[in-house]
Parts: C-alpha cells; sequence; structure tokens
C-alpha cells in the first residue's frame, strides 16, 4: 500500500466531524494582546483550511478547536530523511535522522560523534504535524537552500489551536460536516495525531522532574 495514500481516509469518510479532519468556512482570530490596559490590541481574522483537533467524542455544545494548516517550515527539507518524506516528523526519529548536515558540521567534534552514535528514536519536532500532499490540496513553492521547490505537504503548529464558537455544532455528527469536511485522517494517521498531541501536551515541566 501507497503510504501517502494510506495517510487518508478516501473510501469511507466518516459523516461526522472527526480529530484530525481537514475543515474549511470556519473564521478564526488572533488577537495581538498588550499586557498593559492603555496599549491597543490587534485583531487578525482569516478563514484559512483548518484541522480539528477537538476528539470526536468532545465535539458539541457549539465549540471547536481548530489549528490553521499551514505551509511546511522550508529548512525541513535540508535533512535528508525529511525530505524523503515530511510526515516522517510524524514519527519517532533518531538524533541524526532530525540533524541538519550543515548544523552537524557545524559542531564539534565530540558532540558530532555523540549525535552519530545515539540510536535512540524519539519525536524530535514536537508541536507540529505533517499532513501528506493530496488532490484536494494546493502545492506551494518554497526555497531550499536559495532554490525553488514545489511541495505539497502541510503542517499543523500545536501552539496554534483556537476555540471556534459555532451555533451549528451540537455533536460530531449534528455539526456543519457536510459543508466543512474536506478530507478525513486514516485510522493509523489519527493514531499518530493523537500520540503527538498527548506527547507535546504531555511532558513534565522540568521543576516536575527533580
Amino acid at each position: 500500500m501507497n503510504p501517502i495514500a494510506a495517510f487518508y481516509e478516501e473510501q469511507r469518510p466518516d459523516e461526522a466531524l472527526r480529530l484530525g479532519d481537514i475543515v474549511s468556512g470556519f473564521a478564526i482570530g488572533t488577537i495581538n494582546s498588550p499586557t498593559r490596559e492603555s496599549d491597543a490590541f490587534r485583531l487578525e481574522v482569516d478563514k484559512p483550511k483548518a484541522v480539528v483537533m477537538t476528539p470526536a467524542c468532545s465535539i458539541g455544545n457549539r465549540t471547536i478547536l481548530l489549528a490553521p494548516l499551514k505551509g511546511i517550515d522550508s529548512r525541513w527539507l535540508e535533512t535528508p530523511y525529511l525530505a524523503q518524506d515530511l510526515t516522517n516528523i510524524n514519527r519517532p526519529m533518531t538524533r541524526l535522522q532530525a540533524c541538519p548536515p550543515g548544523q552537524l558540521a557545524k559542531m564539534g567534534a565530540p558532540e558530532r560523534a555523540a549525535i552519530q552514535a545515539d540510536t535512540t528514536k524519539a519525536l524530535r519536532l514536537l508541536a507540529f504535524f505533517v499532513y501528506a500532499p493530496h488532490d484536494w490540496l494546493d502545492s506551494y513553492e518554497v526555497k531550499v537552500n536559495r532554490n525553488p521547490a514545489r511541495v505539497g505537504c502541510y503542517m499543523v503548529d500545536f501552539r496554534e489551536i483556537h476555540r471556534i464558537k459555532c451555533d451549528e455544532i451540537q455533536s460530531a455528527e449534528n455539526s456543519p460536516w457536510r459543508k466543512a469536511k474536506l478530507l478525513q485522517l486514516s485510522r493509523n494517521s489519527r493514531d499518530e495525531l493523537r500520540t503527538n498531541l498527548a506527547n507535546y501536551f504531555g511532558r513534565p515541566a522540568p521543576e516536575d522532574e527533580v
């Protein structure tokens, strides 16, 4: 089975909103808010393609969590293991697999040797989850070492999750999924997203590890 094709549920998407679905039509607002009451704030509103970040069993009460779907960081393509398949970011990898060759070359010999010898696999780019290319997602151009390259992958950043109020959302099934839902993750991909979310938000603070 083609791993890219298996990233999405193409045969039987659920007639409901699910964690990881790509949706459209929802307005997402971001406030640039200073801490001093006298200072003005700036509100930015957009209607991007977005990803459902609420588990299906928790969708309802006119509320859903969304994260905007964004273009990838072009610097990732400088790392051969990631350039081969950007969705590798979603899975555990070694420090060497996650390290750009240029960055590795600038390190001292002991640090470089330690990275090369370390076979421990872990999630390395913790705040991100990458979506595979799809015909319904436009490709776009990025610069890699000053050279143009076209990519079809997108990402979500767990630091950009927004709470959205929508009167049409009563539950995962009783929602505007017919109008909003574009793509659904396969079960394996959704499990990866769930694992990544749990890893990102479940990390203990350094002071709690003492």
